[in-house]
């Protein structure tokens, strides 16, 4: 007879993404992945790449793919982004790109937000909306990494909403997202993936001139 204990993680996530392309580009230079992480952890990465068209799209692409190609190798996520910030810097162009991640323990409900030159994010929290920033260039520029760790305690009946510049490059531009996330019953209950589709549509409504990209995960 033998007895194994296992941990049960404490938090479940659904999560899902829209997008929407800029006016007369072919391909969106935003580029975005969710992934599951070794003992009990979710990840959403959301990366913008500077300019537009192929170029950005190469760039956000690729810091995606890099970033999700080595943690699921087995490297730390600071390793990860140092690796894929000297990758950009020796691509022999500018090649550069915004990086947000939303790193979510499942046993302990700790949140890390990592940005680098990333649009703000926000935590939904019963009729409460906590803002997530910081003043940081993107990846690929200066040879040190500049990326700000940011640290939030989940709980359960939290929304997650990460954004790209298209949305929002500011919290003051844009007070018709601070009514949505405060009143649009689709943004605060409804499906990941509509909730993202109506954040975005309204962006392009309201005449954004970028790529526009917004992901949303949601705690139970």
């Amino acid at each position: 007879c033998r007895l194994v204990l296992s941990e049960k993680c404490s938090f479940r996530i659904s999560a899902s993404a829209a997008m929407a392309i800029k006016d007369e580009e072919n391909m969106s230079g935003d580029s975005y992945s969710f992934m599951e992480l070794p003992k009990g952890g979710y990840m959403m990465a959301l990366s913008d790449g500077m300019g537009s068209g192929r170029e950005a799209s190469v760039a956000s692409g690729m810091s995606v793919k890099l970033l999700r190609e080595y943690i699921e190798g087995g490297a730390d996520l600071e390793s990860a982004l140092k690796l894929v910030n000297r990758i950009l810097r020796s691509a022999g162009r500018e090649c550069s790109a915004t990086i947000d991640i939303c790193e979510i323990d499942l046993y302990t409900s700790e949140a890390r937000f990592i940005k680098s030159g990333a649009a703000p994010s926000f935590v939904l929290r019963n009729g409460s909306i906590y803002r997530l920033q910081s003043k940081t260039v993107p990846i690929g520029i200066i040879r040190a990494l500049d990326a700000e760790a940011i640290k939030f305690d989940i709980e359960p009946g939290d929304t997650v909403v990460m954004l790209s510049d298209g949305v929002a490059r500011s919290y003051d531009e844009v007070p018709w997202l601070l009514d949505m996330m405060t009143s649009d019953e689709t943004v605060l209950r409804g499906d990941e993936k509509l909730a993202a589709m109506t954040i975005v549509s309204e962006a392009a409504v309201r005449g954004s001139r970028d790529d526009i990209t917004c992901g949303i995960m949601r705690v139970a």
